[in-house]
């Protein structure tokens, strides 16, 4: 087998069953990363909702993601963040 490992991006909904949902995907395969991507939720909401996934991802060595926000990345203590055009300067970040 290759080194070769996934990158995974959340869907739009991370309610409900996606954390049982998770934790499935990341005994599947070797995942270096995961990617939390909701968009339209405020920073309180979004951290809310982080807040397991986070867990999960720590709890398998899985490097956690976020989208589009410095702000959002920090106030979780996310492993990165991923910058898209507009959405920062990567030398602040």
């Amino acid at each position: 087998m290759s080194g070769c490992q996934l990158y995974l991006i959340s869907p739009p909904e991370v309610g409900g069953a996606f954390p049982e949902r998770l934790e499935r995907a990341l005994a599947a395969a070797p995942v270096a990363a995961f990617q939390f991507r909701v968009k339209g939720l405020d920073q309180h909401q979004a951290a809310r909702l982080a807040a397991p996934l986070q867990a999960i991802c720590a709890a398998r060595e899985v490097a956690f993601i976020v989208n589009d926000s410095v702000a959002l990345a920090r106030r979780v203590g996310a492993d990165g963040v991923h910058l898209g055009q507009g959405d920062g300067d990567v030398r602040e970040a």
